[in-house]
């Protein structure tokens, strides 16, 4: 499927709704050999929190502004999309540690949109030359690479 169209850019530009990824997602899995529910792929998101990223963002923010650029879908409680209370208060508690947050699913558009990563400079009043991007997909980090920030796969 098309990245920039399938269910899951669609979900995480609040484009659709939960039930109708569920649908699509299992329409392109199909079609790809394997029928998966996308309800079944949203239980899945929420995973834990990382002390060592945590510890690595506080450092950072000691050196300057410090961003968040993520692609979420408006499922579940706020921006972890998990339905635990706990979870959700605890990644709420990392978001706040950020000088800016951008969601896609609040924004409605996404990475690799080059126009996210240019709203964050502006919003941050940072030079893109000045920046650090990372990200753990590559495709993510070519337009802020394209842009003159430095990209870290992690």
């Amino acid at each position: 499927t098309n990245p920039l169209d399938n269910a899951w850019a669609k979900l995480e530009q609040s484009l659709v709704t939960a039930a109708e990824f569920d649908g699509m997602f299992r329409e392109e899995s199909k079609a790809m050999g394997h029928e998966v529910p996308g309800g079944e792929v949203l239980a899945l998101l929420s995973g834990s929190l990382r002390p060592r990223v945590v510890k690595a963002l506080s450092v950072c923010k000691t050196k300057g502004k410090v961003g968040c650029i993520t692609n979420n879908a408006p499922v579940g409680k706020g921006a972890s999309m998990t339905n635990d209370e706990a979870k959700a208060r605890d990644v709420a508690k990392v978001f706040d540690m950020f000088d800016h947050v951008i969601e896609s699913s609040k924004l409605g558009i996404r990475k690799p949109d080059p126009r996210i990563y240019a709203l964050m400079c502006e919003t941050l009043d940072v030079d893109p030359a000045s920046c650090v991007y990372l990200d753990d997909l590559g495709h993510n980090l070519k337009p802020a690479r394209d842009m003159g920030m430095t990209t870290i796969k992690v």
